[in-house]
């Protein structure tokens, strides 16, 4: 019991598995506009990162419980990127990353 009792602390004030609720990202095509929106489920998320290059022509937009990717994508491929989101939950910072591929088709 009390090894379940510090597991459920643990995983309040740090986190388990990821909070990002979103698990894929839409394709999207060279030239026309893109919009993806990623949703997490966390209290008091005080940033959010991108910790790897969007595709050239879309920018990152995070706020509050979601973020957006958005723009219009000026060059074909599959791009892998992290997201991750920063909490000051239960005093202490915590992180929580979930990771994706946006593939932009040519024109």
């Amino acid at each position: 019991m009390r090894t379940l009792l510090l597991f459920v602390v643990a995983c309040y004030a740090f986190g388990c598995g990821s909070h990002i609720e979103t698990t894929t990202l839409p394709e999207g095509s060279v030239g026309e506009d893109y919009y993806a929106e990623v949703e997490a489920n966390w209290s008091m998320i005080t940033e959010w990162f991108v910790e790897s290059d969007l595709p050239p022509g879309l920018e990152f937009f995070g706020k509050g419980n979601s973020a957006t990717i958005e723009g219009i994508p000026t060059e074909p491929g599959s791009y892998y990127l992290i997201l991750t989101v920063k909490s000051a939950n239960v005093g202490s910072s915590a992180t929580s990353s979930r990771a994706f591929e946006i593939e932009i088709l040519g024109e």
